[in-house]
Parts: C-alpha cells; structure tokens; sequence
C-alpha cells in the first residue's frame, strides 16, 4: 500500500517511538500542501466565510508542486488580510481587486515568486500603494 505524507506524519504523531518528525500535509485537490500554508488558506478564507477546499472547488485556488501557486479573493469585502498570507512563499498570481483593504500586512514582502499582484479598487493609500510599487514593480496593479 502506498502512504501518502500525511499518513505517516499521523503514524508518527500516533506511535510512541522516536522517529524523526514529518512536517504535516494537507490534501488540496490533487496537491499536498505544508501545514503552514494550509493555516495561511484557512485564515483568509475564514475571513469571508470559506474554507480551502470550497475556494479550491471553485476554482480561487490553485496548487502546483511547490506549493500554492494561486489565490484569487477579488470581490469578498476584504479589510484586511492576516500577516499569515507571506506564508504562502510559493504564490505567483494573487488577486485581491475589488475589496475594502487599506493596508497589506509586511509579510507580503515575503511572496517573493509572485508574477501577477492585482490590487486595484480598494482603499488603500498613496503610501501603500508607493510601498507595493516599489516591493513588486510591474508586477502589481494598484
């Protein structure tokens, strides 16, 4: 039988021995993604009332091999996002138009692979905008 990763950070987690510990995964889709970035997903989703797995369903996520590779939350009355979204290290196009943000958290410096950022119609300031401009360049639309 074949285990996924998954399995057998549960069997450790079970067993009483000393073995070297599996960072946990999470199934999403067809993907296993770290814990961390299934935390991340499920704190923004949290934010208008989704979970992971629904936003993947319906397509506003996407995961490749390295990682979540897409997030789309455009149009969810977003006024914030949690500091967890930098987490999400392996993100190349995010897309959070459309919402009530008026600040993003520092640790979106931290989406380093990030190729499309759209940003645009929300409520942020000139000075926010500035400090995206300068951290992706042509790469965000604010």
């Amino acid at each position: 039988m074949n285990k996924n990763l998954k399995d057998l950070a549960k069997e450790h987690a079970d067993s009483s021995i000393n073995a070297p510990v599996i960072e946990s995964v999470f199934a999403l889709g067809d993907y296993e993604i770290s814990a961390m970035e299934y935390k991340a997903l499920e704190e923004i989703t949290a934010l208008y009332g989704s979970t992971p797995e629904e936003e993947y369903k319906n397509r506003r996520i996407d995961a490749y091999g390295e990682g979540v590779t897409y997030l789309n939350m455009a149009g969810k009355g977003l006024s914030e996002l949690p500091d967890s979204i930098g987490n999400l290290s392996s993100l190349q196009r995010l897309y959070v138009h459309n919402n009530s943000l008026q600040y993003l958290p520092d640790s979106i410096r931290n989406l380093k692979n990030l190729q499309q950022f759209d940003v645009d119609d929300n409520k942020l300031t000139k000075k926010e905008e500035e400090k995206l401009k300068k951290l992706f360049g042509d790469r965000v639309w604010v």
